[in-house]
């Protein structure tokens, strides 16, 4: 007989550290976004201490107590740290902001919109730096998934990118998201419309040598990017401008016992801080006589 367990835990480089840190909460932590400081990591909680759906929660990289915000899957940090975006679960579910301080939830309309959330696949959620709109992946009904973006004063989602291409990961002004195309081709789309811009040096996002795009610099220059299915995982950054590919960093915890996944993987902006997330599964086989 034998008896698995699956555990999730997060690792991350804090600022000011030069050793990595145990940012695990429960048995099944996943990262989903940090801030661009490196301080405050966004997470979801979806084993055993979860319940029937996971939780979302919010912790300091220093080590500091999490704090449980609401239900769902937590998708993005807003820029004052005042708000999580979060997408529930339901089908069809809108959009959930909730605090990080005291106040309560707001939802945002959706209509008949099915919420996507996937970050190894470029589906989720985020909010533009502007902290008024958010930037999401979604279907509607009939109609392959795509990228919308939803005011959170008020106002329906409005799709901007073409049907079968994906992404949330925006440039730092805001006004292009990195996304890849139904054969898994990574390119930014304009916001407000136009033609996709080629990103030189970028593999196909659905190759078995593909790149997932995790990060852009500050001065929106360069992209990190890694290939999920390596262990270890290499972190490249490149420079979209030359096409030039370096290795930033490889991402692989001391203990490598029954790992299986290392992703997805979260950098601050300034490449100064990181988090990633391990998926782990342990085994006991035993022998078992007598049985009648």
């Amino acid at each position: 007989m034998t008896r698995y367990n699956t555990r999730g835990g997060i690792l991350g480089l804090t600022p000011g550290e030069n050793k990595e840190r145990d940012l695990h909460w429960h048995d099944a932590s996943t990262g989903t976004d940090l801030s661009p400081d490196g301080h405050t990591l966004l997470f979801n909680e979806g084993g055993e201490a979860a319940g029937d759906d996971a939780s979302v929660y919010l912790r300091g990289t220093d080590g500091s107590a999490a704090v449980k915000l609401g239900k769902g899957h937590g998708a993005g940090l807003s820029p004052d740290g005042k708000w999580v975006l979060a997408i529930p679960y339901g089908d069809p579910a809108p959009l959930v902001l909730l605090p990080t301080g005291a106040g309560e939830p707001k939802m945002l309309p959706g209509n008949q919109i099915h919420h996507l959330h996937d970050q190894v696949n470029l589906l989720g959620a985020r909010w533009f730096p502007d902290g008024k709109r958010v930037l999401f992946t979604a279907s509607e009904p009939g109609h392959a998934a795509r990228c919308y973006v939803q005011d959170i004063a008020g106002g329906d989602p409005k799709p901007v990118t073409p049907e079968g291409v994906v992404g949330v990961l925006l440039t730092p002004d805001g006004t292009l998201v990195t996304a890849a195309d139904r054969d898994g081709r990574v390119a930014l789309y304009p916001i407000d419309g136009g033609e996709r811009r080629e990103i030189p040096g970028v593999e196909p996002a659905g190759a078995p040598s593909g790149y997932v795009p995790i990060q852009w610099s500050t001065d929106g220059r360069l992209l990190y990017v890694y290939r999920p299915d390596d262990l270890p995982v290499r972190v490249f950054r490149i420079d979209t401008v030359t096409g030039r590919k370096e290795v930033w960093r490889e991402l692989v915890p001391a203990d490598l016992a029954g790992v299986f996944s290392v992703s997805p993987v979260l950098i601050t902006p300034d490449g100064s801080s990181y988090a990633y997330s391990v998926s782990r599964e342990l085994s006991d086989l035993y022998l078992v006589e007598g049985l009648k």
